[in-house]
C-alpha cells in the first residue's frame, strides 16, 4: 500500500485536530446545557412531585399532574414553532432584521400561545376529574400562566443558543430550580394557587437574566412587523406541528388516561414515568451531540463498518438504560412514593422497556434528521403518534394505567423500528446530499 505524501499526512492531522476541537466545543455546550436540563429535572422529579403527592394526595396531585401535561403539550407548540426556523435563520441575517424578526415572533407567540391554551382549557374542563374541576381556577390559571412563560423562553433560548451563552442557560435553570423548591415548604398547606404561582414565577423569576443577555437581538420597545408576520406564520405550520406530534408522544399517555381512568390512575402512572425518564434524559443530550457532529458532513459518515459499530454501540447504552432503569427505578419509586408503587411497580417492567426502545430511537434519530428529507422526518414522528393513541384507545379502558405503560412501550418499539428503517435510508440519501448543513445552534433541545 502507498504510503501517504506528507501533504496528506498533514491534511488528515488539521482534520483529526479541527474534529478534536469540535468535539471539546460541542461537549462544552452539551455540558452546560445538559447540568441545567438535569438539574431543573432532578428537582422537580425527585424533590417536589414526591413531596406535592404526599401532601396533595393521588387524586388532587393527579388532577395536577394532567392539567400541567395539558399545558406543556399545546403551550410549547407556538413558540417551539418559531423557534426552530429562527434558529436556522438569525444566525446568518443582519442584527436589525433579526431583532425586527425576533420581535415579531414574541408577538405572535404570546398571540398564538393565549389562542391555543385558552380553547384548550375550555374544551378539557367537562373532561376533568371532580377533585380538579371542584379547584379549577386554582390550578388552570397559574399553570396556564406557566406555560406562557415557558413558551416566551423558548424563543429567549434561541438568541442564547445562536450567540453561545450556554452557561447563561445554566444559570437560568438554576433559577428555575431554587425558585421550584419552595414548594418543598408550601405543598403541606395544600394551596393549590401558591404552588401552581410558584411554578410560574420558576419562569418569570428569571427573565431579567434572559432581557439582560438578549438585549442586542429584542432591543428596546418590542415592535410589530406586519410583512415578517406573515412570512413567520408560514415558516411556523411546519414547526408546529412537528412539535406538537413530539409532544403528544410525551403527554397523550396521561392525558387519556385522566380521561377514561381517573386522575389518581394518572399518579401511579406518573411514578413510573417520571422516575423512568431521568435514565433517558443522558441518551437524548448524546443524541444532541451526535447532531451536532454530523452537521457539517455532507456526505453520509456512518458508512461500512463504522455505522455497524454505532448500531452496535446504540444497542448496548440503550439495553444499559432499560436496565438501570429497571434496577434503580424501581428502588427510586419505592422510596419516593411509598403509597403508589404497590400498583406502579406491577406495570414498571413495561416503563423500563419502553425506555430501552426510546433510548435507540433516539440515538437513530439523529442521523435521520441530518441526512433524509424533513417530511420523510415527519411521518415517523406521525405514524408513531398514530400507533400510541391506538393503542391507548385500546389498551387503557381495560388496562387503566397498565395498559397507558404498555401503549408506551409498544409505540417507543414501533418508533425504534421506524428509525433503523430511516437509518439503513440514510445512507443513500446522505451520499447525493446538497443540502445546506444544519447549523450547530439549532440542535440543543430544551
Amino acid at each position: 500500500m502507498k504510503d501517504d505524501t506528507p501533504i496528506e499526512a498533514q491534511a488528515s492531522a488539521t482534520n483529526a485536530a479541527d474534529l478534536l476541537r469540535r468535539i471539546a466545543r460541542v461537549g462544552k455546550y452539551s455540558f452546560w446545557t445538559g447540568a441545567g436540563f438535569v438539574l431543573s429535572l432532578g428537582v422537580d422529579r425527585l424533590l417536589v412531585c414526591p413531596v406535592l403527592n404526599r401532601s396533595l394526595g393521588g387524586d388532587v396531585f393527579g388532577g395536577f399532574l394532567w392539567v400541567l401535561g395539558l399545558m406543556n403539550l399545546f403551550g410549547n407548540v407556538a413558540a417551539n414553532g418559531f423557534a426552530l426556523h429562527l434558529l436556522r435563520q438569525l444566525a446568518g441575517e443582519p442584527r436589525e432584521s433579526a431583532r425586527r424578526m425576533m420581535n415579531t415572533a414574541i408577538l405572535l407567540s404570546i398571540g398564538l400561545s393565549i389562542a391555543v391554551l385558552v380553547p384548550a382549557t375550555a374544551v378539557s374542563l367537562p373532561f376533568a376529574d371532580p377533585a380538579l374541576r371542584a379547584h379549577a381556577w386554582a390550578v388552570y390559571f397559574p399553570l396556564g400562566v406557566f406555560a406562557l412563560g415557558r413558551s416566551l423562553e423558548l424563543l429567549f433560548n434561541v438568541i442564547l443558543r445562536i450567540e453561545r451563552r450556554f452557561v447563561t442557560m445554566f444559570v437560568v435553570r438554576v433559577i428555575e430550580a431554587l425558585v421550584l423548591l419552595t414548594n418543598l415548604w408550601i405543598a403541606p398547606t395544600r394551596n393549590l394557587w401558591a404552588i401552581g404561582t410558584v411554578y410560574a414565577a420558576s419562569i418569570f423569576l428569571a427573565f431579567p437574566v434572559f432581557v439582560r443577555y438578549t438585549r442586542s437581538f429584542i432591543g428596546g420597545p418590542i415592535r410589530w412587523d406586519s410583512d415578517l408576520a406573515r412570512a413567520l406564520l408560514c415558516a411556523w405550520v411546519p414547526g408546529a406541528l412537528m412539535t406538537f406530534m413530539e409532544q403528544t408522544q410525551v403527554y397523550a399517555s396521561r392525558l387519556v388516561l385522566g380521561v377514561v381512568g381517573g386522575a389518581e390512575d394518572v399518579a401511579v402512572l406518573y411514578a413510573g414515568t417520571s422516575i423512568g425518564n431521568i435514565f433517558v434524559a443522558p441518551i437524548g443530550l448524546v443524541s444532541t451531540v451526535v447532531l451536532s457532529l454530523l452537521a457539517s458532513n455532507r456526505v453520509f459518515a456512518l458508512s461500512g463498518r463504522l455505522g455497524k459499530e454505532y448500531l452496535a454501540v446504540s444497542g448496548a447504552l440503550a439495553a444499559a438504560v432499560g436496565i438501570v432503569s429497571w434496577l434503580a427505578g424501581r428502588w427510586l419509586i419505592a422510596k419516593l412514593y411509598p403509597d403508589l408503587s404497590a400498583n406502579t411497580l406491577e406495570f414498571y417492567g413495561w416503563i423500563a422497556a419502553g425506555n430501552a426502545f426510546m433510548s435507540f430511537a433516539l440515538l437513530l434519530r439523529p442521523i435521520a434528521v441530518r441526512y433524509l428529507p424533513l417530511k420523510r422526518v415527519a411521518a415517523v414522528s406521525a405514524v408513531t403518534v398514530a400507533v400510541q393513541l391506538t393503542a391507548l384507545a385500546v389498551l387503557v379502558p381495560s388496562g387503566k394505567a397498565q395498559g397507558a405503560a404498555m401503549s408506551l412501550a409498544g409505540s417507543s418499539l414501533v418508533a425504534c423500528i421506524l428509525w433503523l428503517v430511516c437509518f439503513t435510508r440514510a445512507g443513500h440519501a446522505g451520499d447525493n446530499d446538497r443540502r445546506e448543513p444544519i447549523t450547530e445552534v439549532g440542535i440543543f433541545d430544551s
